[in-house]
């Protein structure tokens, strides 16, 4: 399956039933997936990638390291052999960021 970086909701829409493609909802507001969110998506929370900010560390704050996001990918039950599309509301930072 090529999926280009950005896809459009129509592009979404069309391919939903793909065994290849899952999606995750990076939603800040907590209670959004239960009013609606879209089918089949995963939920997650809004900011789980931003760590504390520590200015002495030269790393940045705000990703996940390697094993933080292979935990985060086995808590949530994320496989290798899909690829996913991922929204929040937020104006596209948490999924952004992800």
């Amino acid at each position: 399956m090529n999926i280009p970086p950005m896809v459009s909701p129509q592009w979404l829409r069309g391919n939903l039933d793909d065994p290849a493609l899952g999606v995750i909802e990076n939603a800040w507001d907590k209670q959004r997936y239960a009013r609606d969110h879209i089918p089949g998506a995963i939920a997650t929370p809004g900011h789980p990638h931003l760590n504390d900010f520590d200015a002495a560390d030269a790393k940045s704050p705000n990703l996940f390291t390697a094993k933080e996001f292979q935990g985060f990918c086995r808590r949530f039950g994320l496989q290798r052999d899909r690829h996913y599309v991922d929204y929040d509301d937020w104006h596209g930072l948490f999924a952004a960021r992800f």
